[in-house]
């Protein structure tokens, strides 16, 4: 599966993995995400993380392309 991948800015600093990925990907909601990442589909720095990981500058998240 293609992933697209975005860089975490200063003003995601400290938002959960979820929260994150519903504010900049406008067609996955909150829920979605926490169902993608439970199921390992959502990335960051290339590892699996928990619905609660919070994200910080520069990291790179991978979000998969066909949603």
């Amino acid at each position: 599966m293609d992933k697209q991948e975005i860089i975490v800015s200063i003003e995601h600093e400290g938002e959960t993995i979820d929260t994150f990925v519903s504010n900049v990907c406008e067609n996955i909601s909150r829920s979605l995400a926490q169902s993608l990442i439970k199921e390992e589909k959502i990335l960051v720095d290339g590892k699996v993380v928990k619905v609660s990981t919070k994200v910080h500058e520069s990291q790179i998240v991978q979000v998969p392309i066909e949603i």
